[in-house]
């Protein structure tokens, strides 16, 4: 977990990282997504809600896409996971505990 203010290169931190495992092990085994559409493009991924397949709330309500009760596609998830070790969440500081138990749960599933 990498932890400082804005600005301070944790993101520059993490695409390092990044290319220091595609480089050792492979493009194919690290998935990157951020909880901004901002930070994701930064880091080259996509946001944590689409990729995980997450339900987006505003003030308890869903918006857009599924609701927290639909199933998620399984062979869509178990695509994105083919040959994945790691997932780099940057921002993760600001996703809520719904959203992280929910990418938890769609990653396990997936497995």
């Amino acid at each position: 977990m990498l932890i400082g203010p804005g600005g301070t290169g944790k993101t520059a931190v993490l695409k390092a990282a990044d290319a220091r495992i595609d480089y050792f092990v492979g493009d194919e085994a690290v998935r990157k997504c951020a909880i901004s559409n901002t930070a994701s493009r930064l880091l080259g991924g996509d946001t944590m809600h689409a990729w995980g397949e997450i339900p987006f709330c505003v003030e308890g309500k869903h918006v857009g896409g599924k609701s927290q009760a639909a199933a998620v596609d399984l062979s869509s998830m178990h695509l994105k996971c083919e040959g994945m070790r790691w997932i780099i969440v940057d921002e993760v500081e600001n996703a809520g505990a719904d959203a992280l138990g929910n990418l938890g749960t769609h990653l396990s599933q997936a497995a």
